[in-house]
């Protein structure tokens, strides 16, 4: 009985063990860049002693920039000349020390203090690197370098979310060997626009809407914030704020139980940030970056605080709390709103949680109510418009009956159909066969010439379903996916590292050894007709909302979400305007 209770609980344990490994998988792994791989300018042989250091930094940033686009279809990142020398002061740091590390010395110890000498502020994170400066006599490029450098930052989970984090835009980015050129060491500097001062509020300055100096809080501390970051349960918070028409402002939840769980552990509280409208006055911009908060704050208000003063009296889960009174600086009638900053440790400012609107109780009005578009807690990168877009999407039919040669519309012509159904209205207006070979076919010539014949068929099969539609046919192979693959076989992975011609050799050595092991899991499933359709999004009638809907999920699901605020303004538009009818909000 012992004994089978001891296995079953090991087999538990060993289950709960792989689905905690498989939640944390990381996707960034394998990640690599083949079109900057053939970049020739990249593909140089780097040299530590005697280098292109404009090669070096396109060659990285553009890794970064590839790498950004392809997990988060994010824009280019920006460069600036602070960043990049923030960067230098690093790389060179590390160099000297031979070291990788983010601390330098006083009085920079820290990214934070080297942001603000070079006229920065402190809203920028910093990424170091380490890689291998030479092979000695085998072939090191200016891509295998960077590549070198990229691999452990998107290797590590916390680095390759910061890295891939859609608010950084701007980049500055330096690496330096180190003095005997084993090693090189590299700095990348990551921040946006609040990481540029545009506004430098000052003590003598009384008109200033700002609170002065840091009224008494303290920057973000990782060590103490790191585990409230992903706690949703925060961002109610800024729904519980309200103000009345004396100014007033009020904390109100229906569960003091979970208000509690919220901000109820002790050094736990808010700080309410009054910002004014005015402040963001494109002449007259009174926003300083280098601050924790934004306007004018109050001290931290805690649990215990807020149901000193609850104005609930009986039994009850309900709390309603008078937690502040509006500055007299600022007029009940100009606009203004609330950010409310979580706090821990009494005064480490660990979050932000943007206020979406302020109930004024004074006021009424009469005029047209149309939508509110929220572009306080996102802003948009710009107009959306919908334009006629292009695109492209694939299938693939595999060869899975080696003497078939000849295919039917009927063979494939149900994976069309699904792929389409996915798209909104389009017109094809090209279409690509590719008949591609696994890798230990290719130098059989029966067997090529079989597979443009397969092309061939696919070519007539699609001109009964497309008449007159321009169509191509041509024989590739699978060697870029064959290497992507063969790298996880822990028998095999070093065919990964060959050249084409060599694998190709390899595999049919001994009566193609190699080539019987793989066939099952590898290249029987590298044999395959790729069908390429080329179309353009059709925007007449209500075909424009259809692609309108689509865009914007489309933009919720790459987790896009300033290019979902410009879209959803554009619908917004479009429903005012009842260019859009019977639109239903429930399809976004």
């Amino acid at each position: 009985m012992i004994k089978k209770l001891y296995f079953s609980t090991l087999a538990i344990c060993l289950l709960f063990n792989g689905l905690l490994f498989s939640q944390t998988v990381n996707p960034y792994a394998d990640f690599d860049a083949p079109t900057l791989k053939e970049n020739k300018k990249y593909a140089q042989n780097f040299n530590p002693g005697n280098y292109n250091s404009k090669i070096l930094y396109d060659c990285m940033t553009d890794l970064i920039d590839y790498a950004r686009k392809k997990y988060f279809y994010l824009e280019p990142l920006k460069h600036d000349a602070a960043f990049d020398s923030t960067a230098f002061m690093q790389a060179s740091y590390q160099a000297i020390k031979n070291e990788k590390t983010d601390l330098n010395v006083a009085p920079y110890k820290t990214t934070f203090y080297r942001l603000k000498k070079y006229g920065l502020t402190h809203r920028g994170i910093e990424i170091v690197s380490k890689a291998r400066a030479t092979l000695g006599i085998q072939n090191y490029s200016y891509y295998d370098l960077c590549m070198e450098l990229i691999t452990p930052i998107l290797k590590n989970q916390k680095l390759s979310k910061q890295l891939l984090d859609k608010q950084y835009t701007y980049i500055g980015f330096a690496c330096e060997p180190d003095e005997l050129m084993k090693s090189m060491y590299a700095s990348i500097i990551l921040g946006n626009d609040r990481t540029f001062q545009v506004f430098k509020s000052s003590p003598l300055n009384k008109n200033v809407p700002i609170t002065k100096g840091k009224g008494g809080l303290e920057y973000y501390d990782d060590g103490i914030c790191r585990k409230c970051l992903d706690d949703n349960s925060l961002e109610l918070l800024s729904s519980m704020i309200t103000i009345d028409k004396e100014g007033s402002v009020y904390l109100e939840y229906d569960d003091t139980k979970a208000l509690k769980k919220i901000i109820g552990k002790e050094g736990d509280g808010i700080v309410l940030d009054f910002i004014q409208m005015m402040q963001y006055d494109c002449q007259d911009m009174m926003i300083d970056n280098d601050k924790i908060f934004r306007g004018e704050v109050n001290k931290p208000i805690t649990f215990e605080m807020i149901m000193r003063v609850n104005e609930i009296t009986e039994k009850s889960s309900k709390v309603k709390s008078m937690i502040a009174k509006v500055p007299l600086s600022i007029d009940l009638s100009d606009d203004f709103f609330i950010n409310v900053l979580y706090v821990k440790d009494k005064n480490v400012v660990c979050r932000t949680i943007y206020k979406k609107s302020i109930e004024a109780h004074n006021v009424k009005s009469s005029d047209k109510v149309n939508y509110l578009k929220d572009e306080i807690t996102l802003t948009s990168p710009g107009e959306w418009v919908a334009t006629p877009e292009k695109g492209t999407f694939e299938i693939f039919v595999p060869f899975v009956i080696p003497n078939k040669n000849i295919y039917t519309l009927s063979d494939f012509d149900s994976l069309i159909v699904q792929a389409e159904a996915k798209l909104p209205p389009l017109k094809i207006d090209h279409i690509e066969v590719i008949a591609c070979n696994s890798l230990d076919q290719l130098s059989n010539a029966t067997l090529q010439k079989n597979l443009k014949t397969r092309g061939e068929s696919f070519k007539k099969a699609l001109l009964t379903k497309y008449p007159g539609m321009p169509i191509t046919n041509s024989v590739g192979d699978s060697w870029t996916q064959f290497q992507s693959e063969i790298v996880s076989n822990e028998t095999y992975y070093y065919l990964g590292l060959m050249t084409k011609e060599e694998v190709i050799k390899k595999l049919r050595e001994n009566n193609n050894e190699i080539a019987k092991d793989l066939e099952k899991d590898y290249l029987a499933k590298q044999r395959y007709a790729k069908i390429v359709f080329h179309y353009t999004y059709q925007l007449d009638g209500n075909n424009e909302q259809e692609f309108a809907v689509y865009k914007f999920n489309n933009a919720i699901n790459e987790k896009n979400l300033p290019l979902a605020i410009s879209i959803q303004n554009y619908i917004i538009r479009q429903v005012e305007f009842q260019r859009y009818r019977n639109f239903s909000r429930e399809r976004l």
